[in-house]
């Protein structure tokens, strides 16, 4: 597991519980150094910590901005920016500062990578592009990725999926969808709820699922564990289980899961089969419900994240591993809200915690749904 991009003030990150089991070892690259301080001083007996930035191996100018979660090595497109709230004050360069970058092929301490992750403000094609032959086995690929030019000449997210189709990758998922709203209008005073246009998310690919052929046994055990347990993505897990041939246990599997499946089986493994399977494994109403709700509200860059990531090292708290958005758009959220609970009990924690920042704008649906819960607010 690679992290580049490993400030932990970047909430929890998908290999979180794997790290925490002792199965996968961790690089991270941190080039700040109070972030790079704090993850040294907390890191566990199978993570590597380096202060490199990566890029192409040439000298770079690091534009520091007025936020930091804005800085970067691209300077900020104020075309861009000036239309947005918060964007123009966000991105306002405090600095520059030269440094230098390493490519990813030339890092000695990885010699393969089954799994990156990188957020990087912009910089991730340039990473891509000066990393292919660490990549070239890579099954699975967290990447953030841009909407719009934050950045000028930033590559945006159809450049990224052009390299990824490129080399072997398929779009699976796309996480922490972030909206921001047009000047001048504000909602319910606020500037950081936005409305409708999409500037980031956190694109995960994963290996053409039409070349999974090439796969040894070994890889495809490494990706469908991936998949469960970081992504929550049972159906596509399943199947890549079931490759395995007689020696995977499917109905061993289903248990595991705990809950019901939206997949059709095979005629050998009809759906009553893993019907079944559920009902003698389901969890108790009264046993769901018993789990607490926190919710971590709030204004945007105050904090929010970190706040989250703080309260998920507790025992007793289980992190849903993206922001929800539950009460913001109308959604049915309850298939997705039981699947948590199931996850929280099964993992021996009594509180589920959900951080959406914009939810602060919606105190009184979630206390109609959950009148218990318990509110972290950053302001």
């Amino acid at each position: 597991m690679v992290d580049i991009g490993a400030n932990p003030i970047d909430g929890t990150p998908p290999y979180a519980g794997l790290l925490k089991q002792g199965v996968i070892r961790l690089v991270g690259f941190e080039p700040q150094p109070d972030a790079l301080a704090k993850l040294q001083q907390r890191k566990g007996p199978h993570e590597t910590y380096l202060p490199h930035a990566v890029g192409n191996g040439e000298q770079a100018t690091l534009y520091i901005c007025q936020a930091s979660g804005m800085t970067s090595t691209l300077k900020p497109n104020t075309a861009v920016l000036d239309h947005f709230q918060g964007y123009p004050i966000w991105g306002k360069v405090k600095r520059t500062a030269l440094m230098d970058t390493v490519r990813l092929d030339d890092v000695p301490e990885i010699s393969h990578i089954d799994w990156l992750k990188i957020d990087i403000q912009g910089g991730e094609l340039t990473v891509f592009k000066h990393g292919e032959h660490k990549l070239k086995d890579t099954l699975v690929i967290q990447t953030e990725a841009n909407f719009i030019q934050l950045y000028e000449g930033q590559p945006l997210f159809a450049d990224i999926d052009h390299w990824m189709r490129a080399h072997g990758f398929m779009l699976h998922t796309l996480l922490e969808q972030r909206r921001r709203l047009y000047a001048p209008m504000k909602l319910k005073g606020g500037i950081h709820q936005g409305i409708n246009q999409l500037t980031t998310a956190d694109a995960v690919y994963i290996r053409d699922i039409n070349q999974l052929d090439t796969l040894s046994t070994d890889q495809l055990k490494k990706l469908a564990v991936i998949l469960h347990v970081a992504y929550g993505s049972y159906d596509l897990s399943l199947r890549l289980l079931r490759r395995l041939g007689p020696d995977f246990d499917e109905s061993a599997y289903l248990k595991q899961i705990g809950k019901p499946l939206p997949l059709t089986l095979s005629a050998q493994h009809p759906i009553s089969d893993a019907a079944e399977v559920h009902q003698s494994n389901a969890v108790d109403d009264a046993e769901l419900d018993a789990v607490e709700m926190i919710f971590v509200v709030g204004c945007g860059h105050t904090g929010t994240t970190l706040m989250a990531t703080i309260l998920g090292e507790s025992d007793a708290i289980h992190t849903i591993k993206r922001e929800t958005e539950w009460f913001l758009h109308g959604q049915d959220f309850s298939t997705e809200l039981r699947q948590e609970r199931e996850q929280a009990i099964a993992a021996g924690k009594r509180c589920l915690l959900e951080k959406t920042p914009r939810h602060v704008y919606r105190y009184a649906k979630i206390t109609a749904a959950f009148p218990n819960a318990k509110f972290v607010i950053d302001l």
